[in-house]
């Protein structure tokens, strides 16, 4: 199972989510609100398990840390956002010696997927 910050999911949001309620309710245990990229499920259920020691919730969280199914889940959600669905073309654009106060044109992003489906972006 991979854990970390960089998966844009809805396992990453939940561990987000959990981890910004907790602070709204103690802040003192949960220091990761001004750098996000730190939360994972580890620093979430450490949190939790301090500022909370005897809650239920903070148990519950502890168990699913360690669930099989939770890291065959995110297996599967990786396997699904990495390999099996056609990646996207970034574009990057540079001016040399041009007009520094005219910006370089940005071109969005191009998802292979929506090609294979005929849907135009």
């Amino acid at each position: 199972m991979t854990d970390g910050p960089e998966h844009e999911n809805f396992l990453g949001a939940y561990k987000a989510g959990l981890y910004f309620v907790g602070w709204l309710l103690l802040p003192d245990f949960f220091k990761h609100v001004s750098n996000p990229k730190k939360i994972t499920l580890e620093c979430t259920v450490e949190a939790f398990e301090k500022a909370f020691p005897n809650d239920p919730f903070s148990s519950t969280l502890v168990n699913v840390r360690g669930d099989v199914q939770l890291g065959e889940l995110e297996d599967i959600r990786n396997i699904l956002a990495h390999r099996v669905v056609p990646g996207r073309i970034r574009h990057l654009s540079v001016v040399i010696g041009g007009d520094p106060a005219q910006p370089p044109v940005q071109r969005p992003d191009t998802w292979k997927i929506l090609s294979l489906l005929n849907i135009k972006a």
